[in-house]
């Protein structure tokens, strides 16, 4: 019998190549495969499957984070976008993404919280509407609809079905209360429901409401508002609520992009407020402007152009942002001359 030579082969690989390198062992006529391999000093075993789901579950909520930007601000693209392909990174930014890991969590994070705000808003607005709405039959009424009487009379407001006239319903409680002292008024009627404000004697209250009852009464919603200013109320809390502007969420979602390092200066904007927003001092800024052959004071604009110059001169990373003129109040004098940018920076150049 033959002795034939057997050899001891380790192999290190990805364990997404498993199952291929044992099927070409096994052709190769492998006689034993082991796993159990002990660690030495160049390769060891780590348990990954715990940062796999981690990176799983981050992948996965940027991934949300993305779809809820391209829902709600789609990025504008060209006609032939779409035939690009993927744009390929160099090492650098690859680098530099790694290093922003954590604030991109964070930011998509947030970008899933304010979707997640937004739905809870969107789902209250049918409501509220349904509650306007409600409230229209009411509007002739100067009571609230919760007003239940004085201290001798008791006071029923609510609906009957149908649309009817103050005879019919006259007619109705003179078949179940022909003797009950009473006052009926019709607010509003309509082929659905008559609204009506019911009025009584306090001793009388219950044979009103068992009255009212048979006729097929349905109180009205409860309010202790009157029902013109409950609608201004809720007409203004959805304004409020509804109508924020777009450009104070992008604002919003940008300032929070920004990069570690990077300062985002809101123009127009003065020496005195660059410094402020730049945390740099005056007379730093003052002197740098003073080398790149500008004179201006703390209280002189700087305009964009100018700002970035300046800042790469001071080793700042910027980010330009703006800000809305202030409304003047009706009756006040703008004294700033109006012929003249009131934006413009006036400057003097130093020549040799």
């Amino acid at each position: 019998m033959a002795v034939v030579p057997m050899k001891r082969v380790t192999i290190a690989a990805l364990r997404k190549d498993r199952k291929k390198i044992m099927e070409f062992l096994q052709r190769r006529g492998v006689i034993e495969l082991q796993n159990n391999i002990p660690e030495d000093e160049v390769f060891r075993k780590y348990d990954m499957s715990a940062g796999r789901q981690t990176f799983l579950r981050n992948r996965g909520r940027a991934e949300q984070a993305l779809n809820v930007l391209n829902t709600h601000a789609p990025e504008e693209k060209g006609l032939l976008a779409g035939l690009e392909g993927r744009k390929p990174i160099t090492l650098e930014e690859y680098e530099k993404g790694i290093a922003e890991r954590s604030a991109t969590q964070e930011l998509c994070s947030r970008i899933l919280d304010l979707d997640r705000e937004y739905a809870e808003q969107s789902a209250k607005i049918p409501r509220e509407e349904l509650e306007l709405t409600a409230l229209e039959p009411w509007m002739s009424f100067d009571l609230p609809l919760s007003f239940s009487g004085t201290r001798t009379t008791s006071a029923f407001t609510g609906t009957l079905p149908g649309q009817q006239t103050q005879e019919s319903i006259e007619l109705q409680f003179a078949g179940l209360e022909p003797d009950l002292k009473k006052d009926i008024t019709i607010l509003s009627s309509s082929p659905e429901q008559t609204c009506i404000f019911a009025v009584c004697e306090k001793e009388d209250s219950a044979r009103m409401k068992d009255a009212l009852r048979r006729m097929n009464f349905a109180a009205a919603p409860l309010s202790s508002q009157v029902p013109a200013e409950e609608k201004k109320s809720l007409e203004k809390k959805e304004r409020k609520k509804y109508n924020k502007p777009k450009q104070e969420v992008v604002e919003e979602v940008v300032e929070e992009i920004l990069p570690e390092g990077t300062v985002k200066i809101n123009v127009p904007i003065t020496v005195a407020g660059f410094c402020e927003q730049a945390e740099v001092s005056t007379s730093k800024v003052i002197m740098t402007l003073m080398k790149l052959g500008i004179m201006a004071n703390i209280n002189q604009n700087i305009d964009e152009d100018t700002l970035l110059v300046l800042a790469e001169e001071l080793g700042l990373s910027v980010v330009i942002g703006s800000v809305e003129e202030e409304e003047k109040e009706e009756g006040i004098e703008d004294f700033v001359d109006r012929e003249k940018d009131p934006y413009s920076l006036e400057v003097d150049f130093l020549c040799d």
